[in-house]
Formats: structure tokens, sequence, C-alpha cells
């Protein structure tokens, strides 16, 4: 195995202690040894954990995405897309797909075999992010247009004429997901909001609104009863979705101490625990969050700029990193 002491790299870093119990948080993230592969050649802007912790998919600025085996650390596959970047990568929940969102074009890739299956062009400008529902039967796109669009997955489904085109955003649209039983959508906008919408109809339901900047990222507690959002205002909120009525949300929790120049970019859940992951883009930190306390429990300052994305697995084991120094950072999460 070659071994190389530049940035140019996917980095797995790996420990041989205890992995992450489901009822402890680790005081303490082991490094470990550290070994370094050619990655992609300028940002990292996507990462993602397949479902069943076996591989990881990134995306870049060199117009590429790619699948590793997490296990053997090899590349199995690279994905192009003939633009200029992969903002976006995302696998179905049976791990066989993986959708990746360039320039102008979704594309759905084969994970047997690395062959494009299908390729999506009805959409008017870049995708910035994607989301497949649960149950596979739909795929959310959205970018810098303030629409949200909805595709079928069913097989002969067209690859120009969404299902829904859902409206309401004022801004580009910066992250989608779905809720756990792929009824509703989640959306963060550049215009300070966050909207709650039916993927079965494709309407709008309510919004959540309270911050001062744009929000990069909402996403569903795991319990589906509160909205999370982060935004460039530097706070985290989580919002009650039962109570919220007529457009209005209840703010139960603020997370204070970030800075406010400090954006934040992406957030993710550590699986049956009560916190969550929050991600300073521009400062390069990862800070380690209890929600429901607010307190914070741990900061990691990463030297690889700025962090674009960060994903955790199912399991809680393993956190994926995409940074701006051409790196993918895989950390072992280990109890202490």
């Amino acid at each position: 195995m070659r071994t190389y002491h530049v940035k140019l790299a996917v980095i797995f870093i790996l420990a041989s202690a205890a992995l992450l119990s489901c009822k402890s948080f680790p005081k303490e993230v082991d490094y470990g040894d550290k070994v370094v592969f050619q990655a992609h050649i300028g940002k990292v802007l996507a990462v993602e954990i397949s479902p069943d912790s076996r591989r990881l998919a990134s995306g870049g600025t060199d117009g590429v995405a790619k699948i590793w085996d997490l296990k053997s650390s090899n590349l199995l596959y690279v994905l192009p897309s003939n633009t200029p970047a992969i903002y976006t990568v995302t696998f179905s929940p049976d791990g066989r797909l993986l959708a990746s969102g360039s320039h102008d074009q979704i594309q759905i890739w084969s994970m047997a075999t690395g062959e494009l299956l299908r390729t999506i062009t009805g959409h008017p400008n870049a995708i910035y992010s994607l989301a497949f529902s649960p149950d596979g039967l739909q795929l959310a796109s959205a970018g810098p247009d303030p629409n949200l669009r909805v595709w079928s997955m069913e097989q002969g489904s067209s690859d120009s004429e969404p299902l829904h085109i859902i409206t309401g955003h004022q801004g580009a649209i910066y992250s989608v997901t779905y809720s756990s039983d792929s009824r509703y959508i989640l959306s963060a906008s550049f215009d300070q909001t966050v909207w709650f919408s039916d993927a079965r109809t494709g309407l709008p339901a309510k919004y959540f609104k309270g911050h001062t900047a744009p929000v990069m990222e909402a996403i569903f507690e795991p319990t589906g009863k509160y909205v999370l959002s982060a935004g460039s205002d530097g706070t985290i909120k989580a919002w009650d979705i039962e109570t919220t009525k007529e457009y209005k949300s209840t703010l139960i929790n603020k997370v204070e101490g970030h800075d406010t120049a400090e954006e934040i970019w992406a957030m993710a859940f550590l699986p049956h625990t009560d916190y969550m992951v929050a991600i300073g883009g521009r400062e390069g930190y990862i800070r380690f969050w209890n929600y429901r306390t607010r307190k914070r429990k741990r900061d990691m300052r990463l030297d690889y700029g700025d962090i674009w994305d960060i994903d955790i697995d199912a399991t809680g084991s393993i956190m994926a990193v995409a940074c701006e120094d051409e790196v993918v950072l895989i950390y072992t999460l280990l109890e202490q």
C-alpha cells in the first residue's frame, strides 16, 4: 500500500478500541493510525456512508463521484458526470443505487456494477441536495432556484418531468430530507425558513421561521417529533412539529455558543443517543452537542480547510467528513 504525505487524499483514520455504545458518548476520539489515499482533485463537497456501512460515496469539484470500500479502503468505482462538480451524493435505502447531483443533471448509478442507469435532466440549475424517500419510491432534489422537485423512482418514469414541483421558498434550497415514513419532506433555504411539505400531494404544509440568516440544513430528530435546523447565523434550532399550527412553530431549544461568524453548514445525529454533530463550515470545527441539554460535549478542530459535509453511519461507529483540502476523513468513534 503506497502512503502519501500530501493532502490529495482520502484519509481513513482507524482505531482498535470498542465502538460507540448506544447509551454513551465518547469522551475522546482516538485518531489512531493514518493512511492516505489519492482522492478528489479539488474540494470534497459531499460524503455519504451506505446503509450497510460497507461503502463510502464522495463527490467533489473534479466532477466525479467515487465509491470506496470502507473495510479494504479500495476505490471501487469512479463515476464521471462530465460537469465541473458533484455537489451531492446519496444512496438508496437498500444501498443498490447511488444518486449524484451535478451542474444540471442527476445521475443514478448501479452499486453492483458501477453502470449509469438513468440521467434526470429536468433540473434547470445545479443540484445542491438529493434525498431518497425511505420506501425508495421517490427522489427529492433541490438547488439554486426556489422550487423543490420530487422524482418518481418507478421504472419507466420521466427523466425530464418531475412528479411534483413544490413551491413556497423564496430563495435557493440547500438541503432536503424525508421523514422516516416517507410522507413528508423538509427543505432548508436561503430565505431563512424550513418548509415541511407533503411528499404525496406535493403541497407545502407548514414552515418554520426564526433564523436570521440562510438555513443550510434541516433534519428530523430520530423520534420524528422535532425538526432541527442549522444556519449561517451560527445557531441550531429545534422545532416541535405537533404543536406547530398554521405555519407557526415552537422553538424548544436554541443552541447558543457558536460565534455568529461561524456558519453551520451541516449536521448529523449520532444514532441511539441524545447527541448530534454540528459543523462550523469555514472555521473547520466539528462540534459534538447534546441537543436536549444544549451542552457542548467536545470540539474537534481539523486542519484541512473548510468542512463541507458530514455523515455518520447507522450504527454510530463511523463518521465521514468532507474537507476543502481534497480529503475525506473517516473516524471510528470510540467508547472511552
